[in-house]
């Protein structure tokens, strides 16, 4: 059972990613300062330092949630390190289509290079099975680059689905991505 001070750390967690949600719907991430954020949430701001550094910090936390219950999703599903990246992609895109605001507001403000895609794309071991045998074929600098060229333009794909309000299913975005392995 959670204390009553973990309780308040979590209800202060969740008040100041709302409102960071919800200052980011009509103004940049780079452009919310701390007492705004603090007002917003009904929090002081030495509540919020205790949590946090910078409003980015919030939004990677939010970032890493997200990423860890995707993964979380192909770990129920057994899909963890057998999955195809059709199957990872539709049921990436599946979560993020349920969760669209939030998402859409992460793939604005990182990129394929952020933390947020390394532990939501690159991050994931399964890449490596994705790959099998792209060693043999291309040697380990062949295998490199066509990984970063998959891993980049999945991350890409799923932006623009995402921020142009795609009409493709989850399921069709699976099958766009499933020719490749």
């Amino acid at each position: 059972m959670e204390t009553k001070e973990n309780q308040r750390i979590t209800l202060t967690k969740r008040l100041l990613k709302e409102s960071l949600i919800r200052l980011m719907e009509t103004k940049n991430l780079q452009k919310i300062s701390v007492s705004e954020l603090c007002k917003n949430a009904g929090i002081n701001r030495a509540t919020f330092y205790n949590h946090y550094a910078m409003p980015s910090d919030i939004l990677k936390e939010i970032g890493n949630e997200i990423a860890d219950e995707i993964q979380a999703i192909f770990k129920e599903r057994n899909l963890h390190h057998r999955a195809t990246l059709q199957e990872r992609v539709e049921l990436a895109c599946d979560y993020l289509q349920k969760n669209k605001e939030t998402a859409k507001l992460l793939f604005l403000n990182n990129t394929p290079e952020s933390e947020f895609a390394v532990k939501l794309i690159r991050g994931q071991s399964e890449w490596e099975t994705v790959c099998d045998g792209l060693d043999s074929m291309y040697g380990k600098d062949g295998k490199d680059l066509l990984l970063t060229f998959l891993i980049h333009g999945v991350y890409c794909m799923i932006t623009k689905w995402l921020l142009e309000d795609s009409r493709r299913t989850p399921k069709e975005m699976g099958k766009l991505i499933g020719g490749i392995n």
